[in-house]
């Protein structure tokens, strides 16, 4: 796992489950809705606050180093 993704995580666990199932396991929010009992709209709008939460996060990441 990343660890920008790892952070996510600990602050929202779900989004960061959704995003993963929606990115790495190849999941439509209609699959991870029919999984986890949320309804599509919650999963696609966290699947979308997940997105912008990873991209401000591993903007603000230092480089690793050399």
């Amino acid at each position: 796992r990343d660890s920008a993704l790892d952070r996510l995580a600990q602050e929202k666990e779900q989004v960061a489950q959704f995003v993963e199932m929606h990115y790495f396991g190849g999941m439509t929010a209609v699959e991870i809705a029919d999984v986890t009992g949320v309804s599509v709209h919650m999963v696609r709008q966290r699947i979308r606050f997940g997105q912008a939460w990873l991209r401000r996060n591993m903007n603000a990441e230092p480089p690793p180093p050399e």
